[in-house]
């Protein structure tokens, strides 16, 4: 094994949930605590170990809003918890019944009933002193056992060292021998820092980093990548690049790694810091190329779905600033920016900001700045070994103080064309002191209340600094700052693990030190590479980001089922639970796990004690009632009949929706990702009016050009008859109700009703039909039909004021009919715009979407062949030739879901661009097959293998890359590519502007450029090698090592067959001895 990120043997994790006894719901005891007369009072804390009792040093939670409501759902009294969590409702009627209502912030989570925790919904009779809630803070149970993963930096292009890792993963608490295990290799990343953990689905996020060196994929720097356990083993595959979600990220204008122009990117562009938001349905990161933080979706993303907002600059020289750092902490996110001071070249204008970004509002607010960082950024030297400080991770302790990391940027952009090996950087690490939102920097070693172990030791702010044992303990005053740039924060362990050079006591090795958060005491060390400077980056800068991937908490779900005998679908004070009532927990395979029995208020509880196997995280489940007493949609319950009651919209305390499931009806679907007590269930006395409304669609196959046919029933499914109803219609975006097929129905602007009159008795049923057509005009439809109830008749004749009692659930009282359309349409490209010339390969993009909404189950694209393109199917095995040769075939038999896009690759060699700047490429979508329909026609477009027969898809009109008409001018399942063709020589000649000179003269040469090509040439660099006996005297030209370099420019183009000629001053040394030839 190649001693590089994996020094240590390989081990893999495996997380156990301990099992807990589950604590119903308590009957909170008053013994101990005396209620205050006419009063509510309790406290809110953070149930760190979440067990739901209050251990002594859990702290309390400041700001929990509490309301108190009555039976009418009025509110009667709140109060905000105090700083130690504590609260009191004052005011109320001693013997009244009260709802109590808690709100928190989002970035808490509800923790483990407990006999301090009785969830977020109580209900009590006054007076109370125990009514109390636990919180935690993260879903994540994280420990010093817990896993985290870094990334590591490998040398060379990735084809150099395939196979060495570039994220690898180890516990939290580390030792010197602790075990190492890799994620993914160098091939598959290229250079990354980014990393971001998706719980839900353990996914592995990371990004794209340009570093002198280090080579990145052929996705660019934008790329970002995604690492899917399997088996407990990590695959990884490209995931989206920025520019593909219609952001700027730049062009390199440098890529061969090796080079020291290459280095003088780093930090300017690529990609920053990733981070995934609370929800983990976003990712965040930081467009270095224009400093803006991006957010995008975590599951596909979309340019419309992506939004780019731009990091303010805080004020720097010369407005040199560059942003980097991320972190998501308690809701909102931190983002580390760098003034540079690479313009003005002075260190007083160097500075290291913090700004928070509340997504909410998405507003950036300037929380702390420091200029207590080293030097300025510079790229000249570019084997310089000045310090150039550069803010590139910030974490949080457990007692809330800030971290912030900074990078020696000479770690990353440092290059010498001898060697690559560097000898020395100064990186730093700091602490932050919290003083209730008042940010402060530590002062020699000391923050706060807080003192380190570097007091006195000359390193960091004022002489002294908080982390004094971030140095080589084999050479201490040679290498007195190690930490290299990137941290984590383990919560709950008062501790941080940084990546540093040399952590033990061999030289050019890379690894890890975790410190102690309160003391700055070093706590543990870890080699991850030793003494490497080819595969890795020996004292350079050897790892990116780091991050924990930790087991979820304990998982419970629940919690009150009670009789809704006001019918208002609310949880309301004085309503009694039902007691005794069997509930069953069904897994998705309609396997009954678990089984469970309201307690005396009527809570219940699934939790790892009552479920098989336990609770699983994202895993579906479905709460049911005992469906020995279910019959006809009514449950028997002490000899009377309930059924279920209104639905409503506050999930706190209302009834929870029903599931369609292919098991059983009676069935609540929950997917937990953390502890949920939010499952609740209403029932009200039978006997009622309980109607419902359906629709069924009539047609096989829907075209654009069709009546669409829809069969609509309302059906009496209670016991009581009604007099009257009237339904209304509802088209959705692009479809037309034509009153012409539709005399059964009164439309009255857009109010379009039908009413039934007369005696609908219980179990009838009223069948009529709608009929729709697609408006030809539009250029979006929604496929959506809705019908809903708006008005009853009762028997005596009277209308129903609240209609919502009438419907079992919320399906009832409408339909909505999703239209199954089948809809393929393709964008066809190049992949890069690059001019191809003759013998050269061209790689083209096909783009399909799937825009109806049904799947496509299969489809084929063809491609047509021209005779200036040849075919090789070594390079494109997914690709069939046809029997004549004149197309080529890609057959999909991997369903496209509707609203997915997937893109398909087929590689040509371009034979002859004779008398030719552009060869045209056309690709059709030649037949599919799709679900849900008999039939397999496309909405709006025909697929066949015709290449002749489609309206549109003209290159440089709009309808190359249409693919929201109807057929009208383009038909959206054609198109075609423009394969740029062309040739690009220039050739150079230089020539001394005279043919001797003396010691000491200034000598001008001159450099003609001749177009050879075909095309225009825009611009140029050029590197000229500097004599040993001369110097650069020319302004024009920058200076490298000894090398000369120039961007040129052509004024209007260097078009084909013209010259254009530009000079280089030098000077010759004045102690040449006559004669030297140059």
């Amino acid at each position: 094994m190649p001693v590089v990120c994996l020094a240590k043997a390989i081990r893999l994790y495996a997380y156990a949930i301990a099992a807990t006894l589950t604590m119903i719901i308590p009957q909170l005891s008053h013994g101990q605590c005396t209620p205050k007369a006419e009063s509510i009072s309790g406290f809110v804390y953070e149930d760190v170990n979440n067990d739901g009792i209050k251990a002594v040093d859990e702290s309390g939670i400041a700001n929990v809003q509490v309301a108190a409501f009555n039976g009418s759902g009025q509110q009667i009294g709140s109060a905000l918890t105090l700083a130690d969590g504590s609260y009191i409702i004052e005011n109320l009627t001693d013997g009244s019944k009260v709802r109590l209502v808690f709100t928190y912030l989002s970035s808490y989570y509800s923790s483990m009933v407990g006999k301090d925790n009785g969830t977020s919904v109580q209900f009590h009779q006054v007076p109370v002193c125990d009514a109390s809630l636990g919180l935690f803070q993260s879903q994540n149970n994280c420990g010093l056992t817990s896993e985290v993963v870094a990334t590591c930096f490998v040398q060379g292009d990735i084809s150099v060292h395939p196979n060495e890792p570039t994220i690898v993963a180890f516990e939290y608490g580390f030792n010197s021998t602790s075990p190492v295990r890799k994620f993914a290799m160098q091939s598959q990343t290229g250079s990354i820092w980014g990393l971001a953990w998706k719980q839900r689905t353990r996914e592995l996020f990371s990004s794209a980093f340009v570093k002198q060196y280090a080579g990145l994929t052929s996705y660019g720097h934008d790329a970002i990548f995604k690492s899917k356990e399997v088996n407990g083993m990590y695959t990884t595959n490209f995931f989206v690049k920025l520019s593909d979600l219609g952001q700027d990220v730049g062009t390199l204008a440098v890529t061969d790694v090796s080079d020291c122009l290459y280095g003088s990117q780093v930090g300017k562009i690529g990609l920053g810091a990733l981070v995934i938001s609370e929800d983990q349905n976003s990712l965040y990161t930081i467009n270095l190329y224009n400093n803006t933080l991006v957010k995008l979706s975590s599951f596909q993303p979309k340019p419309e779905t992506t939004t780019a907002y731009q990091i303010p600059d805080p004020g720097c020289s010369n407005g040199s600033y560059h942003a980097f750092a991320l972190k998501m902490y308690a809701g909102k996110l931190y983002v580390g920016v760098t003034c540079t001071g690479e313009v003005s070249k002075s260190e007083n204008d160097s500075e290291a900001i913090v700004y928070e970004f509340d997504p909410s509002t998405e507003q950036f607010t300037e929380i702390f700045s420091t200029n207590k960082i080293r030097g300025y950024w510079y790229d000249s030297p570019a084997s310089g070994l000045v310090s150039s400080g550069w803010l590139t991770d910030i974490d949080f302790t457990d007692q809330g103080n800030m971290l912030l990391s900074l990078s020696d940027r000479i770690g990353h952009r440092y290059c010498k064309a001898t060697t690559n090996r560097l000898d020395e950087q100064r990186p730093d690490l700091l602490m932050v002191w919290n003083n209730n939102g008042v940010w402060t920097l530590e002062s020699n070693g000391t923050a706060g209340s807080l003192t380190g172990t570097g007091v006195g030791n000359g390193q960091g702010p004022d002489g002294g600094e908080f982390f004094g044992d971030d140095y080589w303990i084999a050479k201490p005053t040679y290498h007195a700052e190690i930490a290299i740039g990137s941290i984590y924060a383990m919560p709950g362990t008062n501790s941080v693990i940084a990546a540093v050079f040399d952590p033990e006591m061999n030289a050019y090795s890379g690894g890890m030190h975790r410190y102690n958060t309160t003391t700055g005491e070093k706590e543990g060390s870890l080699e991850l590479y030793t003494q490497n400077i080819t595969e890795v980056f020996g004292k350079a800068t050897g790892f990116g980001e780091i991050i924990g991937v930790c087991g979820l908490n304990d998982l419970q779900i629940g919690n009150f089922v009670w009789f809704d005998d006001n019918q208002n679908g609310y949880q309301d004070a004085g309503e009694n639970g039902v007691v005794g009532l069997t509930l069953n927990l069904l897994d998705e395979n309609c396997t009954v796990v678990g089984t469970t029995i309201t307690d005396a208020s009527g809570n219940y509880l699934f939790d790892n004690s009552n479920v098989l196997d336990g609770l699983q995280s994202g895993k579906t489940y479905f709460v049911q009632v005992d469906p020995s007493i279910y019959v006809d949609n009514t449950l028997s319950i002490n000899g009377a009949s309930y059924t279920f009651t209104t639905l409503r919209d506050n999930y706190l305390i209302d009834n929870n929706p029903f599931s369609d499931n292919n098991c059983t009806s009676n069935l609540i679907a929950v997917t937990p990702q953390s502890v949920d007590h939010t499952i609740d269930i209403g029932l009200r006395l039978a006997g009622e009016c309980a109607l419902a409304v359906s629709q069924t669609l009539l047609n096989e196959v829907i075209l654009r050009d069709d009546i669409v046919n829809i069969d609509v029933e309302v059906v009496n499914k209670g016991v009581a008859n009604i007099l009257g109803f009237t339904i209304q219609n509802a088209t959705s975006k692009g479809i037309i109700f034509d009153p012409l097929l539709n005399p059964d129905w009164v439309v009255d602007g857009d109010n379009i009703t039908y009413t039934h009159t007369g005696d609908f008795l219980a179990g009838q049923k009223v069948n009529l039909e709608v009929h729709l057509r697609f408006d030809p005009k539009a250029a979006v439809y929604d496929f959506e039909n809705t019908i809903e109830f708006v008005s009853l008749i009762d028997a005596s004749g009277e209308e129903i004021e609240n209609i919502e009692i009438c419907f079992d659930n919320i399906s009832d009282s409408e339909s909505v009919l999703r239209l199954p359309i089948c809809d393929l349409a393709l964008m066809h490209y190049p992949k890069t715009n690059d001019l191809i010339n003759a013998g050269s390969p061209v790689t083209l993009v096909t783009q399909v979407c799937n825009q109806g909404t049904q799947d496509a189950e299969t489809f084929d694209i063809s491609n047509y062949i021209l005779p200036t393109l040849l075919f090789d199917p070594k390079a494109n095995t997914s690709w069939t030739l046809s029997d004549d040769g004149n197309t080529v075939v890609y057959h999909e038999e991997k369903p496209l879901a509707s609203g997915e896009c997937r893109e398909y690759e087929l590689t040509y060699v371009v034979t002859d661009i004779t008398g030719s700047s552009g060869i045209t490429n056309y690709a059709e979508i030649s037949s599919f097959a799709c679900n849900g329909n008999k039939g397999s026609s496309d909405f709006d477009s025909t697929p066949d293998s015709d290449v002749s027969n489609d309206v549109g898809g003209k290159v440089g009109t709009p309808t190359d890359n249409m693919m929201d008409d109807h057929g009208d001018i383009d038909e959206d399942d054609h198109d075609p590519a423009l394969i740029r063709v062309g040739q690009i020589e220039v050739g150079i000649l230089k020539t001394a502007k005279s043919r001797s000179a003396n010691a000491g003269d200034l000598v001008e040469f001159n450099i003609t450029f001749n177009n050879l090509g075909t095309e225009p040439v825009t611009k140029v660099v050029i590197m000229d090698y500097i004599p040993e006996v001369m110097t650069l005297e020319d302004p024009n030209w920058t200076e490298i090592d000894g090398v000369a370099y120039r961007t040129v420019e052509f004024p209007g183009d260097l078009a084909p067959g013209q010259s254009y000629t530009i000079s280089i001053f030098m000077r010759i040394d004045p102690k040449v001895l006559h004669p030297y030839t140059i």
